[in-house]
């Protein structure tokens, strides 16, 4: 656990006035004051960053890991984008700036080394302050404000304002906010999508000897199993965020390496061959699909191709690579590296068994066959990314809640500083094996319209006042499956970076009234924050589509608009 130094004063005594940090930190050599402190090198980080450091701020960007670029450089690079025409602001700019460079127009697709380089680029035209490997070993809160973090480079980062740019809202815990972290609170805001979920058995392996198969599940790290299968609530309420790694691989021979197994694949390969043997039937039978963009679908994989002969290779919903994150990975950051490595080598060995293994159905083989690493990425980590994607962190309490029903009904918000256009996509993560059977976790799936995202969502609801966050926002578990976008996470940074400004020209803490002057920031740079400017650019088409009226684009709400989970 994370120490903080709290030296809260009375309610009486606390101030909506920043309060300034050297006043707190003395005059040490190592402490380093800023404007603005961001926690997270994401690219919503990198974007909160820019924007504060346009408007004439001092801005301390702290990576927690060796990368700057969060999930994109590590090898989420077919960004998912949803409607196209609800990116503006950062995100559009960023991905601009990729236009030609492959010989072609816009496409949302990138190599991770490339955009690694381009997020750095962006930081150093910025002049940012940028730290890498950076974990926070306290915080100091007074008057309800975090006045300092400090570090394991022996720094001491001194803020007026901070933003939790991680994917994990490692600041928001630190800080003693309130938040969600499971699925327990699936229930609890009156979405009609999640009243009844339900647990999937996928595999019932009646022809096996019991022993055997509770051995081979027992010995996979990422399954979880009982003599009794409990109820869909009960699992759910003990459940967890899932993640992946998004891999970088390639069919060309001379920048390609190829998956190898190791140590522990005799452990782990029991557990996936009885999944190959049991999962796979008439009803449900290996597929193998190419699109006309060159994206390979399986049952188990997305891979998605980019630029140079590369492909983003991400799991698909029946994929053994969609993992529940350890709880560890939230409460106790020194034990990530380790969590990272055995899902790496787990990863690896799944890979290598896919392309090598008899059991595996001949469409699975055929879409992994010739695939490796590409020899050109992540050369320091063995062409591994250095960190899995994340899907969902400890989700914030605050001052709004965005849900599914914001999502698909109450679409317009007053305070909207963002829009929002993914569908509900919340993956399924855990395997649960009890009793002969393989079962498979709740998930969703389910279309959605462009969308406006409150303010409210990105202030605590209690607690500091000189915090925002960019990505682990205030939402329920499904409306935050919409929202986990890349390219909306920066259209959030670029909004804290802007309220950072604002609060310290008028020297106030954050406050929910202040969205009608971030909105008028955000219209400076171009940013669209309301669905209605994006629905006058639309065609019938798209507005049909995306349920406005065709002349007023007074927003409907979206009725029989589920697809199959």
């Amino acid at each position: 656990m994370i120490p903080i130094q709290n030296l809260r004063a009375d309610a009486a005594s606390q101030s909506t006035q920043l309060s300034s940090c050297s006043t707190i930190s003395g005059n040490s050599k190592r402490t380093q004051n800023f404007d603005v402190v961001i926690l997270g090198g994401t690219p919503s980080g990198v974007a909160a960053a820019a924007a504060a450091s346009k408007r004439g701020l001092k801005v301390a960007l702290l990576s927690q890991g060796p990368l700057i670029g969060g999930a994109i450089s590590n090898g989420l690079v077919a960004t998912d984008i949803g409607n196209v025409l609800a990116i503006t602001g950062y995100p559009k700019y960023f991905f601009g700036l990729f236009k030609g460079m492959y010989g072609k127009n816009l496409d949302w697709r990138v190599e991770p080394k490339t955009a690694e380089k381009m997020f750095i680029s962006e930081l150093l035209k910025a002049k940012i302050f940028v730290r890498k490997n950076i974990v926070v070993s306290n915080l100091r809160i007074s008057a309800n404000q975090i006045h300092y973090l400090n570090t394991n480079d022996g720094y001491r980062y001194c803020g007026r304002t901070f933003i939790d740019a991680t994917y994990t809202g490692d600041l928001l815990k630190m800080a003693g906010l309130k938040f969600h972290l499971t699925d327990s609170d699936l229930s609890v805001y009156d979405e009609k999508q999640t009243r009844n979920p339900r647990i999937r058995m996928i595999a019932e392996m009646s022809d096996e000897k019991p022993s055997n198969t509770s051995k081979a599940f027992a010995n996979n790290p990422y399954i979880r199993s009982y003599l009794k299968l409990p109820t869909a609530k009960v699992i759910l309420k003990a459940g967890m965020p899932s993640m992946t790694y998004r891999l970088c691989v390639t069919k060309v021979v001379q920048n390609r390496i190829n998956f190898v197994k190791g140590p522990n694949y005799a452990k782990w390969s029991p557990s996936w061959k009885l999944f190959m043997k049991y999962f796979y039937n008439k009803a449900r039978p290996a597929t193998l699909l190419t699109e006309p963009n060159g994206t390979i679908l399986t049952r188990l994989w997305q891979i998605a191709k980019i630029p140079n002969g590369k492909y983003d290779l991400n799991s698909g919903r029946s994929s053994f690579t969609n993992v529940p994150v350890p709880r560890e990975y939230y409460s106790d950051p020194a034990k990530r590296r380790a969590i990272n490595k055995e899902f790496a080598e787990y990863l690896q060995d799944f890979l290598y068994f896919v392309q090598n293994d008899e059991t595996v159905p001949r469409a699975e083989k055929i879409a992994l066959t010739g695939f490796g690493l590409c020899k050109d990425e992540f050369t320091s980590n063995h062409n591994f990314p250095y960190e899995p994607y994340i899907r969902a962190g400890q989700r914030l309490e605050g001052q709004k809640i965005l849900t599914a029903t914001d999502i698909i009904t109450n679409r317009e918000k007053i305070d909207s500083v963002a829009i929002g256009s993914y569908r509900l996509d919340m993956k399924p993560g855990l395997m649960i094996y009890s009793q002969n059977r393989l079962y498979q976790d709740w998930s969703a799936f389910f279309k959605a319209p462009i969308y406006e995202v409150p303010f409210g969502t990105m202030l605590p609801k209690k607690g500091v006042t000189n915090l925002i966050t960019s990505v682990s926002i205030s939402a329920s578990p499904l409306a935050y499956s919409s929202l986990r976008m890349e390219v909306q996470f920066m259209a959030l940074g670029q909004v804290a970076g802007i309220a950072s400004a604002i609060a310290i020209k008028e020297n106030k803490v954050f406050a929910g009234g202040m969205y009608r002057k971030v909105q008028i920031g955000l219209r400076k740079v171009g940013a669209v924050y309301k669905i209605r400017e994006s629905c006058k650019i639309m065609s019938d088409k798209e507005k049909l589509a995306e349920s406005f009226n065709l002349s007023t684009c007074e927003p409907h709400a979206v009725i029989h608009r589920a697809a199959s989970s």
